[in-house]
């Protein structure tokens, strides 16, 4: 018999009891997970193996940044490079809303091993690639398989958990993400110099193995929703509308100015794709992503938050490292080890941040607050310049960390909150789409606004100041700030990114020329924060359910002003099931 069917002697004294409070198991939903979990040692099996599968994902995604310049030098591809990063993205990001409708369908299982296997086949390739263009398409695999594991991990969790208790679960989650973020970059530049770039794409296999078998073993093979036919069109045109998208995204101001007649025609592709898919959705029996989802105003905010979330996070993480070593002449190694405390930070937040929201369930003020500390971290980096101390930057990038990491889940699982269990799939993978739109254009669009502050100053100082001081072959050898960092992982300079046998004045105008631009990068992130604030002021609050039975049972409607309402069954876990359910209670909102 099942643990539910099992009669415990004490039970009936234990229910007589209106103050004692459920265990874990007690608030497990088993038809919304598709089978029951029995014991303590079975949940943290499954949630052990669902970390597994993100750890291979996060370990594969991060190791690679410092490898890169060492697999286009072996490879004989330097005019590829960024591709190395944007066949992956483009990729994983197409295919996250596709996963989450197809999860949804058929269950999550299969779609979970199908992630990870393709991954680890792509990973293998990878190391085994001859050519730039072997390796570029190996990578795209890569990313096919990553388009599955991470949003199909969060919403195993939301299988398990309702939603006034997945936040600490969910913590859990991010932070072996964040984990992989930290040691990730330190694995792949040590396997690197020890046994070459190759090896970076092997070192996780084992991982993945290990946690194909466990996910073979613990997770069950029901679907979660009624099986409908797939809307194959709007894959299609997902995929018009998304391609061009990222691709002008990655190529703009590195490949192509923002203004050329291939960033705007991309951008036109883009457009024209983004209105076809709407009008097809909007009729579609069962669309991939739904755009009914954005009548919802808790739906529509939280999308809004976990793009500008990513968008923040991808501009700190990206070019500190450019300040730390450019401006303050740290070497490689040591500015790793000043990013590392904000990682720590952000993993942290996530954990604690998820804790809280499962006692307090405020979830409106979280967010204001992460906004407002990531928004402060960003404002105090914005005021960096060449003097400032190490003690300073651990300060900015460690409250940057933890008002990110608050967020970095929160707006999953409030999102998660507002839908059914049927539609779990679709609204995590929609959170997880949006959050790798913000990060691509983090990346692109913060990334000009740097060199576009990086050139003009340095050019003001080298063709004024420096006049008759320099060569024009030393004046260009540091035109392009991103290329120093290749350099320096090259190990072609000394002194941080800056060689030492070039004059002191064109060494300061470059540091100069880079704290400008770096840190005003830092405020239009800070500028970002606080229009994530100021939305954050129109999010609904509603209470988290406590059961995923709510769900099946709710029907969500809004009121005249946007606001969700339901009238729902409120979860009883500690009632035993056998007798009549009670009344339906209305749902309260906080506001």
């Amino acid at each position: 018999m099942s643990r539910n069917q099992q009669h415990d002697p004490n039970q009936d004294t234990q229910q007589t009891n209106p103050d004692e409070k459920p265990g874990i198991l007690d608030r497990i939903d088993p038809v919304s997970f598709g089978a029951p979990i029995n014991s303590l040692r079975q949940l943290f099996i499954i949630l052990g193996t669902v970390m597994l599968g993100m750890l291979t994902a996060a370990v594969g995604q991060t190791v690679v940044g410092t490898a890169a310049p060492h697999m286009v030098a072996d490879l004989d591809g330097v005019e590829h490079y960024a591709w190395i990063f944007t066949a992956y993205l483009l990729a994983s990001t197409i295919t996250v809303p596709i996963y989450g409708k197809l999860s949804d369908t058929y269950g999550r299982k299969p779609f979970f091993l199908a992630g990870i296997t393709i991954f680890m086949v792509g990973a293998v390739l990878c190391g085994m690639a001859q050519d730039m263009n072997q390796l570029i398409a190996f990578r795209a695999l890569q990313g096919l398989g990553a388009g599955a594991i991470i949003p199909i991990a969060i919403a195993i969790v939301g299988d398990i958990f309702p939603p006034s208790e997945r936040g600490k679960w969910q913590g859990a989650l991010f932070a072996t993400f964040g984990l992989a973020t930290v040691i990730g970059p330190t694995l792949g530049g040590f396997l690197t110099d020890s046994f070459g770039w190759r090896w970076i794409f092997y070192v996780n296999l084992p991982i993945g193995v290990i946690a194909i078998i466990a996910a073979s073993m613990t997770l069950p093979s029901t679907a979660v929703g009624e099986q409908r036919k797939i809307d194959w069109s709007g894959v299609a045109l997902l995929a018009i509308a998304a391609i061009p998208l990222m691709l002008a995204l990655s190529w703009a101001g590195q490949e192509y100015a923002w203004t050329s007649p291939e960033i705007i025609g991309l951008f036109g592709v883009s457009i024209l794709g983004i209105g076809a898919f709407i009008l097809v959705e909007l009729r579609a029996e069962n669309p991939i992503l739904n755009p009914r989802f954005f009548a919802n105003r808790i739906y529509s905010i939280c999308m809004i938050g976990s793009f500008l979330t990513a968008l923040g996070m991808f501009s700190t993480i990206m070019y500190m490292p450019l300040f730390l070593q450019g401006v303050l002449g740290h070497s490689a190694t040591r500015s790793g080890m000043l990013v590392t405390p904000m990682m720590l930070g952000l993993v942290i937040a996530s954990i604690l941040g998820g804790q809280m929201l499962s006692r307090i369930g405020r979830y409106k003020y979280m967010a204001i607050t992460g906004f407002v500390l990531a928004g402060s971290g960003m404002i105090l980096m914005a005021s960096m310049d060449a003097g400032t101390s190490t003690m300073q930057v651990l300060r900015n990038v460690i409250l940057t960390g933890i008002g990110i990491g608050m967020m970095m889940q929160l707006f999953t699982i409030v999102a998660q909150n507002a839908f059914s269990i049927k539609d779990l799939g679709s609204v995590t993978a929609s959170a997880q789409f949006f959050k790798q739109i913000g990060g691509a254009l983090g990346v692109a669009a913060l990334g000009s606004v740097m060199l576009n502050q990086y050139s003009s100053a340095y050019d003001s100082r080298v063709n004024g100041e420096l006049s008759g001081e320099v060569t024009a072959e030393q004046a260009a050898e540091y035109q392009n700030p991103l290329e120093l960092l290749t350099q320096a992982e090259q190990g072609a300079t000394d002194n941080g990114i800056i060689a030492s046998d070039i004059p002191v004045a064109l060494t300061e105008a470059v540091r100069e020329s880079l704290a400008i631009a770096v840190t005003d990068l830092y405020l239009v992130g800070a500028v970002i924060m606080g229009i994530g604030l100021v939305t954050m002021l129109f999010l609904p609050e509603i209470p988290l359910r406590t059961s995923n039975r709510d769900e099946e049972e709710e029907t969500p409607s809004e009121d005249p002003a946007g606001e969700p309402v339901r009238t729902t069954e409120r979860a009883r876990p500690q009632v035993d099931r056998r007798q009549p359910s009670p009344e339906p209670e209305p749902r309260r909102s906080y506001d």
